[in-house]
């Protein structure tokens, strides 16, 4: 069940969890409960994926504008942004900033229009079918590193195994590759 919901809106996600269930509570007191225990998580430390902290780096040391597209809530990405250093991230959209989230254009729509930029000029690094769509549908190149789920390969999609040893050169060669890999 967890599967299906990766990368989609937390709301979606409540509702899921309480038709599946039979849970009495509203999909809202569900996302809250877990949202709860998740900031207390989050707040204790998190680990990087493979790649992704040099990746940050190497993207600030280019003067890369950047930003986050996240359907989880900002009370529990706040405790996140926290925890990067400063500048990492120049604009953030969250999944209860937005009416409609992932697979929807709207989280990436934003996020280029508060970067001042055109998303066929944007790249997206994705972990979900949802959040590969979702960018696509924007007009976004996206390279799709899967975490917890795979990600079919479709045109318009670079699939990477990992962010270990990517650079920006790097992303931009993957992002601009006509063909589907899946290297």
């Amino acid at each position: 069940d967890g599967a299906a919901l990766v990368g989609r809106d937390l709301l979606t996600s409540g509702r899921y969890i309480r038709d599946r269930i039979g849970y009495a509570l509203s999909a809202e007191a569900i996302v809250a409960a877990l949202l709860d225990d998740m900031v207390v998580s989050v707040a204790a430390g998190f680990e990087y994926r493979p790649g992704a902290r040099q990746l940050l780096d190497d993207v600030r040391a280019h003067d890369v504008r950047c930003a986050l597209v996240t359907m989880t809530y900002r009370r529990m990405v706040e405790p996140i942004l926290g925890q990067l250093p400063d500048g990492t991230f120049e604009a953030v959209v969250t999944g209860d900033e937005v009416s409609q989230g992932k697979p929807h254009p709207e989280a990436y729509l934003t996020a280029a229009s508060q970067l001042a930029v055109r998303p066929q000029d944007c790249i997206a690094i994705e972990d979900s079918f949802a959040g590969a769509t979702s960018a696509q549908a924007a007009g976004c190149r996206v390279v799709v590193v899967p975490n917890r789920v795979a990600v079919p390969p479709a045109h318009g999609r670079t699939i990477l195994p990992t962010l270990d040893g990517v650079d920006v050169p790097g992303l931009i060669a993957a992002a601009n590759s006509v063909a589907v890999t899946d290297s």
